[in-house]
């Protein structure tokens, strides 16, 4: 996963910290579920839905990945 630089102002208070820890953590659901939604339903295509749309079941994994994590 690539490393993104934060310019943010940076609140080193304990506070300043939780907040930013919980922050990330909601981030990082959020892009957790958005990679299980989209692997959820490209699995619920079939093989001949899927490669009408130019995708082979084993790409699943890394299109839902790259879509979550990526953009």
């Amino acid at each position: 996963m690539a490393l993104a630089n934060d310019f943010r102002a940076y609140d080193s208070s304990f506070s300043g910290r939780i907040r930013g820890l919980l922050s990330n953590i909601k981030e990082r659901r959020s892009r957790v579920a958005a990679y299980n939604k989209t692997v959820n339903e490209l699995n619920s295509f079939s093989n001949r839905e899927l490669t009408d749309i130019g995708i082979h079941r084993t790409d699943i994994a890394e299109i839902a990945r790259r879509h979550a994590f990526e953009g």
